[in-house]
């Protein structure tokens, strides 16, 4: 992947650097052979090219991180906070996330799953709750088409829409969403201590973050 390969290009690990072990954290906190898998599949090829031998502990997933939760409830919550208060009983919160092909998610791809546990965890942290939905940036449920839906219900007034995908967001999402989507735009990406807080847990692997339910919730490892 390019970000995979950036990263090496600014800093590649070497025996000179005598590492004790390797900690792969991938910045999306849904499993699917897609991300994670195509990040860690990069990663090993490199480690095996440079014939470096070395413990790796890999970050699987980490959808119900209670830090990453909270960093998301409080990013949307700011939002939320924008709109006037006569009017937040008609607005609305748009999930926005990354799509995967069909044939993925009938082999068995975690990522729907994991996606539905971290909206379900978000939500119930908001102090201001919204009705919310789930759509995809490119594939059905489109969010071309969950917004289309929400205007012409006539009941919604205004819009957060919040990607749920990344934690690193880039331009196929930020500029469609930006471009494309109408109402309020959350950021849910920006830095907060609550996200550094989560990732320095999943990187550690002690047993805090494996309470905090870092482990895949599909495999248990």
């Amino acid at each position: 992947m390019p970000a995979t390969r950036s990263s090496r290009r600014r800093s590649t690990p070497s025996r000179g650097d005598a590492p004790l072990r390797l900690v792969a954290l991938p910045s999306y906190p849904h499993h699917s052979r897609t991300t994670t898998g195509s990040a860690l599949r990069a990663l090993h090829r490199a480690l095996r090219s440079r014939r470096l031998e070395l413990p790796v502990h890999e970050v699987c997933c980490y959808p119900a991180d209670p830090a990453s939760v909270e960093a998301w409830a409080e990013r949307i919550g700011e939002a939320i906070a924008a709109i006037p208060e006569q009017r937040r009983h008609s607005a609305h919160l748009l999930f926005s996330a990354h799509g995967l092909p069909r044939k993925l998610v009938d082999r068995g791809d975690p990522s729907p799953a994991h996606l539905r546990q971290t909206i379900a965890a978000v939500a119930a942290r908001l102090e201001t709750p919204l009705t919310h939905s789930l759509a995809f940036q490119s594939r059905a449920p489109s969010s071309e088409l969950a917004l289309t839906r929400l205007g012409a219900s006539g009941s919604v007034r205004d819009l957060v829409v919040a990607p749920i995908s990344f934690f690193a967001e880039h331009l196929e999402t930020l500029d469609h969403a930006l471009r494309e989507h109408a109402g309020a735009f959350n950021d849910s990406s920006r830095r907060s201590r609550a996200w550094l807080d989560g990732l320095l847990a999943a990187a550690s692997g002690d047993a805090a973050a494996r309470r905090a339910r870092l482990a895949c919730p599909r495999t248990g490892a």
